[in-house]
């Protein structure tokens, strides 16, 4: 078995919906940095703040789309088949701590790695190594909580709903609970 690694990190769809600057592009770039902040504000942060760090959240996005790799890419074999040792990976991307993600109780012993995008390793490892760990923070809170929000209530579910299903796809409206909580 070889461990597999993929480009993530997020909230938009694709690389693509933050460098398009067609007008629908940029309202849906403002629609996702407003719920951002709504996401944080339902969380408890202040509004000022929470817009601030909407900011930040999506400049982390921002940056790490640069280094992802497009939809056509990603389907070619030749850009997507690499296999490193994790000593090549510590030496080519060091700020990624490779032998502590190796660790990971429950993961058995790996000796390989598949990276299905070198350029976005590349580009998350300048990432760790120059962004503040302070817009490390606000950007993995929010990621945490926007995964969960289908779950935390409401609000938070009514808000995912929203920007989601209804801003980037049109779905004019929330299934029943019963519904939901059988998928």
């Amino acid at each position: 078995m070889v461990a597999a690694l993929y480009q993530g990190g997020l909230g938009l769809p694709d690389r693509d919906y933050f460098f398009r600057d067609d007008t629908e592009s940029l309202e849906i770039q403002d629609a996702y940095r407003d719920h951002i902040a709504r996401v944080l504000i339902l969380a408890g942060a202040p509004e000022k703040e929470a817009r601030a760090d909407a900011e930040a959240v999506y400049a982390m996005e921002k940056a790490l789309a640069s280094a992802h790799l497009g939809s056509e890419e990603c389907r070619d074999p030749q850009k997507t088949t690499n296999i490193y040792t994790l000593v090549e990976l510590e030496e080519e991307f060091p700020a990624i701590g490779w032998g502590t993600l190796a660790a990971i109780p429950g993961s058995g012993p790996v000796d390989e790695v598949h990276v299905y995008q070198p350029g976005y390793v590349g580009g998350l490892n300048s990432l760790l190594a120059t962004a503040p760990l302070e817009d490390w923070k606000v950007y993995l809170r929010y990621r945490l909580i926007d995964q969960a929000s289908p779950y935390l209530g409401a609000s938070f579910e009514e808000e995912h709903f929203a920007f989601y299903e209804t801003t980037l796809y049109g779905v004019p409206e929330m299934k029943p609970r019963w519904q939901r909580v059988v998928a």
